[in-house]
């Protein structure tokens, strides 16, 4: 049975719009993600802060993140919130807000 675009969970308003997400299959990162260790003050500094272990997965989930391939982060979200401030560095500082909209997009796609 169809569901009604009402019930259904994958259908997100946006600004008056309807879009379609489907769901969107995660890859499991060999050897698991490295834990970070706190929840406090994660910015892209604290990441270098970390060991050569976070440090190289961060690199991995990037370039995964850059071909619309998404590692599940196994609640890790800390390597996400260093992936939104470092966005917001390369877009919104630069006046490009819309290409910062259209990265959270994807972001929130991968989640």
């Amino acid at each position: 049975m169809k569901q009604s675009p009402k019930s259904d969970s994958s259908i997100q308003d946006i600004t008056g719009k309807k879009y379609l997400i489907p769901p969107i299959p995660r890859i499991t990162y060999p050897g698991g993600v490295p834990i970070w260790p706190t929840n406090k003050n994660t910015t892209p500094e604290d990441l270098l802060k970390l060991s050569i272990q976070h440090q190289r997965f961060y690199g991995q989930f990037i370039k995964s993140f850059e071909n619309a391939r998404y590692i599940d982060l196994e609640g890790n979200v800390n390597y996400l919130i260093v992936l939104v401030h470092e966005l917001a560095l390369d877009f919104v500082l630069y006046g490009q807000e819309d290409e910062f909209e259209k990265e959270l997009d994807k972001i929130e796609q991968g989640i």
